[in-house]
This record gives C-alpha cells, sequence and structure tokens, in this order.
C-alpha cells in the first residue's frame, strides 16, 4: 500500500467496507480507490472482488482468466493520469458513426486482454445511448463489467468512474438498473462498491431510482444492499411521483417495514394523482392469509395490526383523510376494490373516516353499492357503527338505497332493507323515492316477472316503501290539460312537442315489437318441438306393452289400467296446450297485429307453453312406468319420482327470490306478514304451473 498517497481521491460518502460479505456475492476488504492503487503499484491485489478471484476461461479466446494476474501497462494506462486533470473527452465523444460491437461479445467470461480490446473498439457515447456498462449488466457478464470499471478507473481515476457508471441510457437508467432489473445482487455489489452514491441516479423526477426498481420487483435483497452500502444517502423516487413506499404495497410487510424505518417521510408524499402510499397499500393489498368465515370476516387469522395497512396509517394516521385528484379517500379506494381488511383497520384507526365524502358526495358506502360490491354493503348494514351513514345523500340527493335500485341488484337492495336504520321513503333532488326509481326502472308494459327491476320493485313494495311524486306526474299525464294557446308562438312550441312525443312513441313501439318478435321465435321453436314429440308419442305404443294375442294384437293390453289412461291423457294435453301456444304465438309475431294484442296472445302462449311442459313431464314419467313395471319396479319406481324435478327447477328462480327476500320482509313487516304472503304465492304458484297434475289425476281415477 506504498503507492496509496499518489493522490488518489474518493467520492464523500466512499467509506472502507469490512469483511467479505457473501450476501451480495461481492465480498471486498477495502475501497475501489485502494484497488485502483494497488494496480498502480503492482500489488497483491487483496482487495478484487472474492466472486472473481477464481480463474475462469474467456468466452472469447479460451484462455484462463486470472483477473489477480490481470494488469494495464503503462502504454494501456496513458500513465495514469489523476482524477480531474484529464478530461473524459478521449473516451466519452457524441459521435453517429460510433457503435458498439455486437452483443454477442459481451456474453459469457471475459478475460482483461479480449475486454481490453471491446474497450478500445467502442467509443463511450454521450447522446443518451447504452455504454458498454449497460450492456455487459444486461448480459450478466460480472468479469467483463470488472474490467470495464478498472480500465476507466485506471485511466481516469476512482472518479472518472464514477461519472462513467453514473451515466443515462436513453431510459435515464445507469447500469445499475440493468443489474437490479435481473436481480443480481452480485454485480449490484459491486457496482455500488465502486460508487457508493450510485444509487442517487437519476436525480428525483427524470426516472426510477435504483431503490424504487428493486422494490418494485420485490427484491428486498438488493434493497437492502443498497440502503446499507449508500449508508441510506439513496433516491427513494420513482415514475408520475411516486416514491418506494407506493411501490413496496404490492409486496410483502417486510419491504413496507424497512422502507418505514428508513425514511418516515415517505408515507406523506402524494404522487402526481394526489395518492399516497396508504391510497396504494389499500387498494393493492390482498388478503390471502386472512382465514374467511361464512359470516363475512373471520374470528382467526393474522391480527388487523399485522397488515400492511395497519402500518403505514401508523406512519402517517392523516392520510386516512387525503383526497386524491378524483376525490377519493383510502376508505373510498378500500370499498371500491372490495378490501374488507382495510376497511376495517381505517374504521377501527380512524372512525372520523366513516363520514369522509368524495367531490360527488358519496361515502364509501355508496361507492360499495353504485360499484356492486356486496360483501361490503353486507358488512356495512350489519354493524351499528355505520348507522350515521345509511340514509346520507350524495349530490344529487340519493341514498344508498336510491343506487341499489338504479343498479337492479336485487342481493344488494336485500341486503339494505335488512337495516332498520334504512328508511324508505326519502326523495333525491328529482323528488323520487325508491319506490318511484324502481318504478321508472321497471317495464310497465311488458316484461319478464323474475326480472331484477321487477323483484326490486315488488321487494319494497311488499317492505311498506311509498310513492312520492309518482302518483302526481301519473295524474298530470292522464289529465287533458285546456290548451288555450295565447300566441303564435306558443302554438308553435305546442306543435313541436306533440311530433317530439308522437316520434318517441313510435320509436318505443318498434324497439317492443321487435323484441316481441324474437321472443316469438324462440317460444316457438320449444312449442312446436312439444306438439311434435306428443303427437308421436301417442301413435306410436311400445310393443312390450301391446297385447299378445292374434285377435287384439294392435290394441294395448294395458288398456283400461290407471297409468295408461293417465298417459294417453298427458300427451294429448300436452298436444292441445303446445298446438295451441304455437298458433298463439302466430298471432303474436304478426306486425300487422296490434302491439296491445299481440302481447296478450305472447302472455297467453307463455303459460300454455309451460302447462305442455308440464303434460310432457308426466306423460314421460307414466310412459317409462308401462314399459319397466313389470321387470323393474325399483328403477321405474325412481325414474318415476325424480321426472318431476325438471318442474321444481323451473321454479328455481322463484324459490331463490323467496329465501332472499324473507329476511327483509320480516324486519319489515313482521313474520306473520311474510307467511301470509307466501302462502298466497304460493297456492298461486302451484295453481298455475300444476293444474295438468290435477286435471290428469281426476280423468284417470274417473275412467
Amino acid at each position: 500500500m506504498a503507492c496509496s498517497s499518489t493522490g488518489e481521491q474518493t467520492p464523500a460518502s466512499s467509506s472502507p467496507i469490512g469483511s467479505p460479505s457473501p450476501s451480495d456475492g461481492v465480498g471486498r476488504a477495502g475501497t475501489f480507490a485502494e484497488l485502483l492503487a494497488q494496480r498502480r503499484c503492482g500489488g497483491s491485489d487483496q482487495l478484487i472482488p472474492y466472486a472473481l478471484l477464481t480463474p475462469a476461461p474467456c468466452g472469447h479466446c479460451g484462455k484462463i482468466d486470472d483477473v489477480r494476474r490481470a494488469r494495464l501497462s503503462e502504454h494501456d494506462t496513458g500513465g495514469g493520469v489523476p482524477d480531474g486533470s484529464t478530461p473524459l473527452d478521449r473516451r466519452v465523444t457524441v459521435s453517429s458513426e460510433a457503435s458498439l460491437v455486437e452483443q454477442v461479445a459481451f456474453e459469457g467470461n471475459s478475460c482483461s486482454t479480449c475486454v481490453r480490446m471491446i474497450y478500445r473498439k467502442n467509443r463511450w457515447l454521450d447522446d443518451g445511448g447504452d455504454t458498454p456498462l449497460h450492456y455487459a449488466a444486461r448480459c450478466r457478464n460480472l468479469r467483463m463489467l470488472f474490467h470495464f470499471i478498472c480500465l476507466v478507473g485506471d485511466e481516469y481515476g476512482h472518479a472518472g468512474a464514477a461519472l462513467v457508471l453514473r451515466k443515462l441510457n436513453g431510459r435515464n437508467e445507469t447500469a445499475l438498473h440493468e443489474a437490479i432489473r435481473l436481480g443480481n445482487n452480485g454485480m449490484a455489489g459491486l457496482l455500488m462498491w465502486v460508487d457508493p452514491e450510485l444509487a442517487l441516479y437519476p436525480a428525483p423526477g427524470q426516472g426510477t431510482s435504483p431503490l424504487y426498481l428493486a422494490v418494485s420487483m420485490g427484491d428486498e435483497l438488493i434493497a437492502s444492499m443498497l440502503h446499507r452500502e449508500s449508508g441510506g444517502n439513496l433516491a427513494y423516487s420513482g415514475p408520475d411521483g411516486q416514491n418506494a413506499l407506493h411501490a413496496a404495497v404490492h409486496h410483502a410487510y417486510g419491504m413496507l417495514e424497512k422502507l418505514h424505518y428508513w425514511n418516515k417521510d415517505l408515507s406523506k408524499q402524494n404522487d402526481r394523482n394526489g395518492r399516497t402510499p396508504l391510497h396504494f397499500v389499500v387498494s393493492s393489498q390482498f388478503e390471502p392469509y386472512i382465514h374467511r368465515s361464512w359470516f363475512c370476516f373471520p374470528s382467526i387469522g393474522l391480527p388487523l395490526e399485522q397488515h400492511a395497512t395497519w402500518g403505514v396509517l401508523n406512519a402517517n394516521p392523516s392520510a386516512a383523510f387525503q383526497q386524491d385528484n378524483n376525490g377519493f379517500f383510502p376508505v373510498h379506494i378500500a370499498a371500491l376494490m372490495n378490501r374488507l381488511v382495510a376497511l376495517r383497520i381505517l374504521v377501527k384507526r380512524c372512525p372520523g373516516c366513516i363520514g369522509l365524502r368524495d367531490n360527488q358526495g358519496r361515502t364509501f358506502f355508496h361507492i360499495a353499492v353504485q360499484a356492486k360490491i356486496l360483501r361490503i354493503v353486507r358488512y356495512a348494514a350489519r354493524e351499528s357503527i355505520f348507522a350515521p351513514i345509511m340514509n346520507t345523500r350524495d349530490n344529487d340527493g340519493n341514498t344508498a338505497l336510491h343506487l341499489a335500485v338504479d343498479i337492479e341488484h336485487h342481493w344488494i337492495s336485500c341486503a339494505l332493507l335488512r337495516n332498520q336504520e334504512v328508511l324508505l321513503n326519502l326523495s333525491n333532488n328529482k323528488d323520487q323515492t325508491p319506490l318511484d326509481l324502481a318504478r321508472s326502472k321497471k317495464c310497465r308494459d311488458f316484461s319478464y316477472g323474475l326480472n331484477p327491476e321487477n323483484l326490486i320493485y315488488n321487494t319494497l313494495l311488499s317492505a311498506g316503501a311509498r310513492h312520492g311524486s309518482f302518483w302526481r306526474d301519473h295524474l298530470q299525464q292522464l289529465c287533458i290539460p285546456l290548451r288555450m294557446s295565447k300566441s303564435k308562438d306558443e302554438e308553435d312550441h305546442s306543435e313541436n312537442e306533440d311530433e317530439e312525443n308522437h316520434r318517441k312513441k313510435e320509436d318505443d313501439e318498434k324497439e317492443a315489437s321487435a323484441q316481441l318478435t324474437d321472443s316469438t321465435r324462440t317460444l316457438g321453436l320449444g312449442s312446436v318441438l312439444i306438439a311434435s314429440v306428443t303427437f308421436t308419442a301417442t301413435f306410436t305404443v311400445p310393443a312390450g306393452i301391446k297385447a299378445s294375442d292374434h285377435t287384439n294384437s294392435g290394441i294395448p293390453r294395458l288398456f283400461g289400467t290407471w297409468h295408461f289412461h293417465a298417459f294417453m291423457m298427458a300427451s294429448t294435453l300436452a298436444f292441445i296446450c303446445s298446438s295451441l301456444a304455437t298458433l298463439g304465438l302466430m298471432f303474436s309475431g304478426m306486425s300487422m297485429v296490434k302491439l296491445k294484442i299481440r302481447r296478450m296472445y305472447f302472455k297467453i302462449s307463455v303459460f300454455l307453453t309451460s302447462s305442455s311442459l308440464t303434460c310432457l313431464t308426466v306423460a314421460f314419467s307414466l310412459g317409462v312406468y308401462m314399459v319397466l313395471a313389470p321387470v323393474g319396479l325399483t328403477i321405474s319406481s325412481v325414474i318415476f319420482i325424480i321426472s318431476p324435478l325438471l318442474l321444481i327447477y323451473r321454479n328455481a328462480e322463484v324459490v331463490r327470490e323467496m329465501l332472499l327476500t324473507y329476511r327483509p320482509l320480516y324486519v319489515r313487516r313482521g313474520h306473520e306478514f311474510v307467511c301470509r304472503l307466501y302462502i298466497q304465492r304460493i297456492f298461486l304458484l302451484i295453481l298455475r304451473d300444476f293444474w295438468p297434475f290435477i286435471f290428469i289425476a281426476i280423468f284417470s281415477s274417473a275412467a
């Protein structure tokens, strides 16, 4: 170390590093400046990273490369120019003609001789392109990278090598970024050993910092190495005004804890969209390690205090009350992204955020309803702490119940109706109650009864909701006002209004006619198919049930039994109902027939087609029973019993709707009211769908 007094200087933050650390893959026993001094003096090179001490064959010439014996002659070094005495213009030039050798030249191990040749052939561009250091790092060529750095250091000194390492390419990235992107901790450690201030580049606002890149990739080892080697003097900046804490929320909680420990001010910084790290952690932290029970939230699993949201919120509690550029608070983001754990943490840690509103006056409860997040809605509707916001109105005057009706979500509507704090008759700015809004959504003339808009309207009506402005508006539409025009302008305005209403009515009728025609085609296929099947089944008696004697060979031998009579009646009734349905569908599909009459025919045809399907199911069960009963009573009985399951499946939506609305109606109207309502509905349902059973049973008994 006799030559350590040659005037070689190091960056201010460069400090001797202790014993080799296998955790980063590159062991050192001193600084890069000391290594350069040893190279000039021809020392033993004890400071060479231990990862490079093992000789390796060169990927270009095939010779064994021993870094400890590699030296630069005085001719190659130019006599050893001290730091700052000669500018880097000799190698760092701007030239469109300068180009790097083929990228393959940077792959594989490289001896010092081959690297020196590549070093001479390439110009170290200053036009925003990649330097050979970028290529070597991108190809994971640690040996070549080390030789390049030593060549630059021997020619320009430690400070010159640091300047070359800090050079940015067209993406505003240094060679350190390439090493981090590949997850090469040894290569990144070598670069930080040469220049401990390298993690400060690019400057904030000019690109992504190395630490942000390491954190965004979830590489905690490299992130820790960058902080250790830089002594904490590193940049945290990322794209769009974000910092490393914004990126850490996508990974394990340990990364967040480290960043909080390194820099507590990160949680207070907003990105260009006004979002703090709390906004990000609320939206990005999944909950796979939380054990969920059937009732919405777990009783076991990690406590809330160990969740990432809790840690970020503890670092900066005021972040819970900061809006982003869209007006969303973290509690709104939690509701929008279905993050129930984060929502519970926000409410527990900062209860004041419950009533926060966005730019449209919506609470998180409005957001959850509008985004159809049923889990959040159920949780909020059950907890008494959220009672003050159950009836909060947004800037349009809509409550959460108004929004549930508007999005036509029956499950959410029922979840809200279970809470008695939810008022049914509040009006919005258009003077509409939830029932008024439901009626405007409901197609009054013609629609499927189990559509969500119809179910919501009927549920609200059964729960005791009332109309507000609807009856007054309806009365005004029914009344014929006496038009007493006072001027020609008023008459023209009235005529234009009438023409516009007339055109709108015609457009609505055309659309309704087209929908009815499409429905008629679909239903017609089913009715014709049933008619064909029943016609064939009636006249094609299986040979197994025909009489075996010569005189009556064409007559069924089961003639006179109750199940044969029932089979024939079921087939006949199915044929009659399907034929009548087909005839009605013919009229409902004719555009020359008035729309009101077409709708009537279509409704009748739907009822008849449904009845024919019931009759066909009965005929199938009886037919199988007649054929198989003499030889297999058990299997025939099983088929006879399970065949009617088709009819139960046909009414599955009705059963589901009754189960869904029982609790809300019970809470609002009581058990007795619900029982009366359901008994009446079940009786009418049985009478409508199962009347063929009654008719067939009576006929077969009489025969």
